[in-house]
């Protein structure tokens, strides 16, 4: 991008359907409790991922 370029808004159109399986699967998440690993080593925290399930889930 050259500074003569401007960021233009955009529509984005996703499905209804894939609105309700990606809640539905929110919702349904199960985690096993304790991980045998739990460090950032390995990936994000579980007490963090579950965190953002959790507000994914109460998003509109």
């Amino acid at each position: 991008m050259n500074m003569t370029d401007t960021v233009q808004p955009f529509p984005v159109e996703i499905a209804e359907t894939a609105v309700e399986d990606l809640r539905s699967r929110l919702a349904n998440v199960r985690f096993e409790h304790p991980l045998p690993v739990d460090r950032r080593s390995t990936g994000i925290l579980s007490s963090e991922l579950e965190g953002l399930i959790t507000r994914w889930s109460e998003r509109d």
